[in-house]
Formats: structure tokens, sequence, C-alpha cells
């Protein structure tokens, strides 16, 4: 490569990514990659990957622009080959340019064509920490007193006490102090992932707080950041596990099981209803109890990593109301990430749900509500709650479509036929316009 640094930048990027041939080279620069239905995809460069998260169109408007649907990073296939070959920018310009596209190069002269790619070896990496969990007795010393549980008062105002008790304890719902809510995050194999501590206002709604910068925030943290703090001002000693659990959840992201998911083996047939939030699970699971409920703690959080469990069972996507981001609303954004999962879970139905999205088309204020589907009960008394609970055990459906349809006229104040649509297959009518997003 020339050392006329002025040179190396007047290789033109963007004339570049035209002539790359966009599947090969992505082929080539991720691992365990696979091309498939007008992408490639591999395991994510930039973390940890034990399951291919990268994914990367190769036609389209986005073609050649990746992204990871576990650590969010995004990539071209400049960005690409340099985490491969460690080249700097410049470098990786020039490297591909004389591969690929020689008459790019500002030089009259060819450069000597190499051979193949130089690819980064990874001998010299370190494997990743084994598997290190939040110790059971640690998470078993914040569950039961649910009076002293921030969310259990609203809890139990929309199910009862008894059947809010048993949903609490379903689902391992801790507390901490000062009326703080524990989501315990318990995977497949029984496993304490991670606590999610979050502090909720009267109304059932996460608290905000105003941190030192003036910036308002969500009163959430995770239960062994708090640890940390505590042990810190205390100037006392860490406990011995916390160690090889924050070097483990250094590599893999703290949240990498779905909030509920130990329940998913104790109903092996039953549908799976996704939400983002763990307390519209909790209600969900109380009023709908003829699927499994569970959530991702994110929306961007929808992704095989996360819901590798879920192979083979059938899923439905109960996306949040929200303002269009990039030209994405949550609703558009997992009918996506739907067509990923089914594609990448052997075995698996995902279907995602439209009653907020088609409730949000009728009432187009409601947009920028951010409600999510917990929010649709908020306005019922206790006996319409309990009414909408005892449909489905009088006459049992396979989602929660149809005892929504039957109060809507009534209780949620929507013309019928306004949720007269059947959830539907993102792979099924993937050449169907998406639903219009609202600015």
């Amino acid at each position: 490569m020339p050392q006329n640094s002025d040179s190396v930048r007047r290789v033109d990027a963007a004339m570049l990514k035209t002539c790359l041939p966009i599947e090969s080279l992505a082929l080539t620069l991720l691992a365990k990659a696979r091309a498939e239905r007008g992408r490639v995809v591999g395991l994510c460069p930039f973390h940890t990957d034990s399951t291919p998260s990268f994914s990367m169109p190769t036609a389209g408007k986005k073609a050649g622009h990746g992204k990871c649907f576990a650590c969010g990073r995004g990539a071209d296939l400049i960005t690409l080959y340099q985490q491969a070959t460690g080249a700097s920018y410049g470098e990786a310009l020039w490297q591909l340019a004389a591969e690929y596209a020689p008459s790019l190069l500002p030089y009259s002269h060819q450069p000597q064509r190499p051979s193949s790619l130089p690819m980064r070896t990874n001998t010299a990496a370190q494997p990743p920490p084994p598997f290190a969990g939040i110790p059971p007795e640690v998470a078993s010393r914040t569950l039961g007193q649910y009076h002293l549980n921030g969310l259990f008062p609203w809890l139990a105002h929309r199910l009862g006490v008894i059947d809010a008790t048993r949903i609490a304890h379903m689902y391992h719902l801790g507390r901490a102090d000062a009326g703080r809510v524990v989501f315990w995050g318990k995977d497949a194999q029984g496993r304490y992932r991670y606590g999610q501590v979050v502090r909720f206002d009267t109304d059932g709604h996460t608290a905000r707080y105003v941190d030192k910068k003036g910036k308002h925030r969500k009163a959430v943290s995770w239960a062994h950041s708090r640890l940390l703090s505590k042990h810190e001002k205390q100037r006392t000693p860490l406990p011995p596990w916390y160690a090889p659990y924050k070097s483990f959840v250094d590599h893999y992201a703290v949240n990498a099981c779905l909030f509920g998911e130990h329940l998913l083996a104790a109903s092996p047939a039953a549908r799976v209803g996704i939400v983002e939030s763990p307390k519209t699970a909790l209600l969900c699971a109380g009023m709908f109890p003829q699927m499994v409920w569970v959530a991702t703690l994110g929306l961007g959080q929808l992704n095989a990593t996360h819901c590798h469990a879920l192979a083979g069972r059938h899923i439905t996507l109960y996306p949040d109301l929200g303002p269009a981001h990039k030209g994405q609303t949550p609703f558009n954004q997992w009918y996506t990430q739907g067509a990923d999962l089914q594609a990448t879970l052997a075995g698996s139905t995902v279907v995602v749900d439209t009653t907020l999205e088609t409730y949000a088309q009728a009432n187009p204020d409601l947009r920028h509500s951010k409600l999510d589907f917990a929010d649709l009960f908020d306005g019922l008394t206790t006996a319409e709650l309990a009414e909408l609970r005892n449909i489905g055990a009088s006459k049992p459906a396979t989602s929660p479509h149809a005892q929504l349809l039957a109060l809507a006229q009534d209780v949620l104040g929507l013309e019928l036929d306004l949720l007269a649509t059947e959830p539907y297959s993102p792979l099924e009518i993937a050449a169907a316009p998406l639903p219009a997003c609202q600015p």
C-alpha cells in the first residue's frame, strides 16, 4: 500500500461500496455465515456471539448495511473488513479497491492484487468466560411480602389479591428498598440471569427522576449494579459470586433471556405471547392464562439470541405504540424482527397482533402516547376486568383477540370491525405494505 496518506483518502468510499460483491464478501467476513432470502446472516464480530445475530441485506435500499439484533451495532462492508483484518479505515479502502475496483485507485500503476483477503486470526483471542449467574439465595431473599412491593397493589386491583399473588409467585416477583420491584430473569434452565429493579408510580407507570445533568430518566437499574454501589458506599467486600458474574455479563448482554422464560417448560404446547414490559407480562398472564407470557425488557431486544428458548413454539408479538423513529414505529420494527425470528427459530410460527396498531390508526393522537397492551385495561372497573377474565374461562380462545372483541364496543369504545383483523404472519404477507407510520 502506498505511504502517501493523502492518496489513500482519495479513494471514493461511496463509489467503492457500489463495486463490492455484497453477498460473497459478507460470507467471507462473517463467521458461520449463510445466505438466505436476500440477506447474509452470521455471527456478530463486535461481541461474543454464539447464535448468528448479524444480518446484512444484499438487495434493496439497505443493501450492504448490516446490523446485529443482539448488541445493536451496525456496520457496512468496509467496517466489517476493518474488524476482520485489523486494517485502518484508509487501509481498508485501499485494499478493497485493489481487490474489487482498481480503477478507483488514485495511482496509474496497478498494485499487486492479493490472492485472497487477509483475515485476522483469533488464535490470540481470550475464550469467553464460563456461565455465571446470580445465586438463587440472593433472589429468594427478595420474594414474598408483597405488601412491600410497589407494583403489587396495581396488579391486585386488576386481578384480585388471590390471582395477583399467584402470578407474582409464578414470575418470582421480587422487592427492593423503598417499594422498588425486582423482575428476576430466570432462564429455561432455571438459572437467574439478571434482576431488573424498577420504581413505579402509584398508577403503575415507571417512575422518573432528574439526574445530576438535569435529564429526566426512568427509575430503572440492575440488581448487580445496585449491589456494587451499596458495597462501594459501605466500603465492604463484594460477595464471591460477583466477580465471575460481572465478567460474564460484560461479554454477554445482561438481559440475555426473556422475563418469564422459566415458565415455558411447564406448558410446552401453549402459545407464547411476547410483550416489551415485564409489568405487562404479569397482567396478561392473569387476564389471558391460556398463553405463556414473556417480556423482552426493551424494544430492540426481540432477536434470536434472546429468544432461542422459543424454538418450535407458536409466538404472538404484541408491540407497544410509539412514534416513528427513523421511519419505523414499534409495530413496524417488531413486524420486521418477527420475520427474522421465524426464519431463525426452527419450527416456530411468528405472528404479529394488530390490536394496538388498529387502535392507533382509529385514534391517531394515541401514536405518541406510548401505550402498551396493559394500558388498554387501565380505564376498566374491577367488575369489567373480572368479566373480561371470565370470558376466557367460559370460551377458551387461542389468543386474547376473541376476549378483546367481546368487550371492545361496550368497554373499550371501539367499533368491532376495527379489531376484526386476526393476527397475521409477517412472512405470509411479506409483499404487502406495512401499516402506515404516523409521524
